[in-house]
């Protein structure tokens, strides 16, 4: 048995593309699948944390725009200093 996987550009499509699977006797079995990325919304800013929905390329934009404009933070040689002094801390706390 061999499986094929088609995509189909328009909905009218499928349809005729499926009566002319019914008329074809080697077809033993077929299964329509419709594409549910093209109905996503944008996400709000409660939504960022909703498991299981892909983003989309423009919210992933959205999202680097925003962390680029972000002035709060470290640099990175801030941010490894203070991650270095956090780790000899735990060390230190830890090998008592």
């Amino acid at each position: 048995m061999n499986k094929i996987i088609v995509e189909i550009d328009k909905p009218s499509n499928v349809k005729r593309f499926i009566s002319v699977l019914e008329d074809l006797k080697y077809v033993r079995f077929y299964t329509a699948e419709k594409e549910e990325a093209e109905n996503l919304s944008p996400l709000t800013d409660e939504d960022w944390i909703k498991p299981g929905r892909p983003a989309t390329y423009k919210e992933f934009e959205q999202l680097a725009t925003a962390m680029e404009e972000d002035k709060g933070g470290y640099d990175s040689a801030t941010a490894l200093k203070i991650t270095l002094k956090e780790i000899s801390e735990w060390r230190e706390e830890k090998l008592r």
